[in-house]
């Protein structure tokens, strides 16, 4: 609840490596799992109630990815679409994954950007990255190996939307020039040869 008053540059490891002992400790004391399950009812309802922010909601979506609950937060993310849906647009960064995982390409096709563009902001991120290799030389390896793997899984989920959005040339062209960067078998193996018309994935669409 405070870390961050006293440090902003835990952040990160508050959502990430913090939450994970957390739940490590949840599994040998009850109490503590308990606990992270409260606090996630409690945020979630402060948020649904309009007292939110955008940290917020970002420590909902962090405890249900810990907790293994990611529908937990499509189903906020729907309320909040349905509700405040210019607040839902502010959240999207963080509640893309578990959108997109769910298949629910009827709540993303409102707040995705061009999945064009979308790539050259991955691109651009990678690039950035590539040119501090020399910079981590003693870790080189592990930080190429995480810039590649990242290109890779944005590059698949772009593919997927631009599918599902009924785009195959985008789709095609994010392969390509993906695999141009990076030479992975699951970029090859992303388009099916039986490509159909596009879906837009479970769920009701009916308010446009």
């Amino acid at each position: 609840h405070h870390v961050l008053e006293h440090e902003r540059a835990m952040y990160g490891v508050r959502l990430s490596f913090a939450l994970g002992y957390w739940r490590q400790l949840g599994e040998v004391y009850p109490p503590a799992l308990e606990a992270m399950k409260e606090i996630r009812v409690e945020n979630t309802e402060q948020i649904k109630s309009g007292d939110g922010d955008f940290c917020l909601f970002h420590d909902v979506v962090a405890l249900n990815q810990t907790l293994g609950e990611n529908d937990a937060t499509v189903a906020l993310f729907e309320f909040l679409h349905k509700k405040r849906p210019d607040e839902a647009a502010r959240y999207w960064g963080v509640a893309d994954d578990a959108v997109l995982e769910a298949e629910r390409y009827d709540l993303a096709r409102h707040y995705m950007d061009d999945t064009a563009e979308a790539f050259e902001r991955v691109v651009l991120a990678y690039e950035v990255n590539k040119d501090l290799y020399d910079k981590t030389q003693e870790r080189k390896s592990r930080f190429r190996a995480y810039n590649e793997s990242k290109l890779v899984k944005e590059s698949l989920k772009l593919i997927e939307l631009a599918l599902a959005f009924g785009d195959e040339k985008a789709a095609n062209a994010i392969r390509d020039r993906a695999l141009e960067l990076v030479d992975d078998d699951r970029l090859r193996d992303a388009i099916p040869d039986d490509t159909t018309a596009p879906s837009y994935g479970r769920g009701d669409d009916s308010d446009g």
